[in-house]
């Protein structure tokens, strides 16, 4: 019975590191994605010549 429980731990503990991990590089690109674009906006918008 430790034994399983052993291994159902560790299977747990894998899943939540992958899962948590992947949730942060989800954010990161995100966020990575979204400062781009408003990089992009800033620059058309200070392109355009009726938009201070």
């Amino acid at each position: 019975m430790p034994l399983l429980f052993c291994i159902v731990k560790r299977f747990v503990v894998l899943f939540l590191k992958h899962y948590i991990f992947g949730l942060i590089r989800l954010i990161s690109q995100f966020s990575v994605i979204q400062s781009k674009v408003s990089t992009f906006t800033r620059r058309v918008m200070s392109s355009l010549p009726w938009v201070e």
